[in-house]
């Protein structure tokens, strides 16, 4: 019986000692975007179609706020309307949630005219942001740029 009692009580010490690890509650984060610089690169034309390298930096404000740096391939169609693919965002010392640190993501895009629409997912996160699960969408027209990302923190990272 004795035997039973202490190993009882080393898992029962064992089990207060390591805590919880769940992932946090669902969340939607808001907010603007404003670009700071975006420039295209003509690298390709094909008939009316331009294949052009894109880079821009942007703030973010709102729910997540900080610096990010943009890269994708844009392509304008002969009617005037435009894509980009295969775009990579690096944000370093981004704040969500009040924790601090840098995440890259994947983003797609599509639009006409001065309006456009995407989607958005983190690849993964470093420092604060360890563990951080991303996605969502972002617009703009000639009023402005927002975002709404759907995100947890997961404790795997």
């Amino acid at each position: 019986m004795r035997k039973l009692l202490v190993v009882f009580a080393i898992t029962s010490a064992l089990a207060v000692g390591t805590g919880s690890a769940t992932a946090t509650p669902p969340a939607t984060a808001t907010g603007s975007i404003t670009f700071l610089s975006d420039t295209f690169t003509p690298i390709r034309t094909s008939g009316c179609v331009t294949f052009a390298n894109e880079a821009a930096t942007l703030v973010y404000a709102g729910d997540l706020t900080g610096n990010a740096s943009d890269t994708d391939l844009s392509i304008t169609y002969c009617d005037g309307s435009f894509a980009g693919v295969h775009g990579i965002e690096v944000c370093s010392a981004c704040t969500l949630d009040g924790r601090t640190g840098d995440f890259t993501a994947e983003f797609v895009y599509k639009g006409s005219g001065a309006n456009y629409a995407g989607t958005f997912t983190v690849l993964n996160a470093s420092g604060g942001l360890a563990g951080l699960r991303l996605q969502g969408t972002f617009e703009g027209d000639a009023s402005g740029n927002t975002y709404s990302y759907n995100y947890h923190f997961d404790p795997k990272g």
